[in-house]
């Protein structure tokens, strides 16, 4: 963790301009903090911009409490200084602002307008169900890795949601195959499983309404050069997989944790979140040449 590069936002504390100026300066999705300023049970989070890890959120119970809870592996040390980053407040991003303030306003409301029609259109269109994965929040983490790799979804953003929502006694998540669109999530409360569709989904009613609603089985992955590569790059971040054939196909040298490795895998098969975390990896171990192909790689994906 860069202690440089956290910030804590309290969404609820800002307009929603603001959050558009934190969304451009920061580089974090304006839906994304939109969603956290819906949720009333999120009071503020702690978020490294380099990784793009949430790292803890402060939750509000049921009778106003509040709590700190952790999202990410951080050490006593670490909680120590993040609990020191003061949140942005309320009126700081304006006036932070270099440009023309007038003009941003301006460019808020037709980014507005747009993202409602889009909204609308995406609301009323033909959409097929199967398109949509459910998942047992349940299975170990090297389970999860193995149901994305087969329905092309990104393993970092099906973690992080789960992780990142510990307040929650979560059960079930959909999302959506390719894209990981969160759909839906189902969670215990009082003794009940509470269904809630994800704040912002653009997947019309009615196609929510008729997906499965059981979770799918975990797949036998091949052990495919790509595969390969994301099971080692996941499992050097912390992850705990367990595998056997991909472990013993490490071991024997087929790849190690040097990022150079991953050169010679076709980075097409990777997301941009999984080519962030390789520039980072690269970075790290001061191979600056494949941290520069990853960046590359990331800015031709765009």
């Amino acid at each position: 963790m860069d202690i440089r590069k956290v910030i804590c936002i309290s969404t609820a504390s800002h307009s929603d301009f603001e959050l558009y100026l934190i969304s451009e300066k920061y580089g974090i999705p304006y839906d994304f903090l939109y969603e956290y300023k819906m949720d009333s049970s999120v009071s503020k989070f702690w978020f490294e911009v380099s990784s793009f890890w949430i790292l803890a959120i402060e939750v509000v119970s049921a009778d106003g409490k509040k709590s700190v809870e952790l999202v990410s592996d951080l050490t006593d040390d670490e909680k120590r200084q993040i609990m020191l980053v003061s949140p942005i407040m309320p009126g700081e991003p304006t006036a932070d602002y270099s440009g023309n303030l007038a003009d941003k306003q301006t460019d808020f409301i037709y980014f507005t307008i747009e993202r409602d029609k889009y909204r609308e259109e995406m609301l009323n269109r033909d959409y097929d169900p199967s398109n949509i994965i459910c998942i047992d929040v349940t299975f170990e983490s090297w389970e999860i890795f193995s149901i994305c790799i087969v329905y092309s979804l990104d393993f970092i953003l099906v973690s992080d949601f789960i992780r990142g929502n510990p307040h929650v006694d979560m059960k079930k998540v959909w999302f959506e195959k390719n894209s990981t669109d969160l759909v839906a999530y189902s969670y215990f409360y009082e003794n009940r499983e509470i269904f809630e569709v994800a704040q912002g989904c653009l997947i019309p009613k009615v196609s929510i309404a008729n997906m499965s609603m059981l979770s799918v089985d975990v797949p036998d992955i091949k052990t495919s050069p790509d595969n390969v590569a994301k099971y080692a790059l996941y499992k050097s971040m912390g992850y705990n997989f367990k595998i056997n054939k991909f472990d013993l196909l490490i071991e024997n040298g087929m790849l190690t944790g040097n990022t150079r490795q991953w050169i010679e895998v076709d980075s097409d098969s990777f997301s941009i979140k999984e080519l962030e975390m390789l520039m980072y990896k690269a970075v790290e171990e001061e191979d600056y040449e494949s941290a520069a192909y990853f960046r590359d790689e990331i800015n031709r994906m765009k």
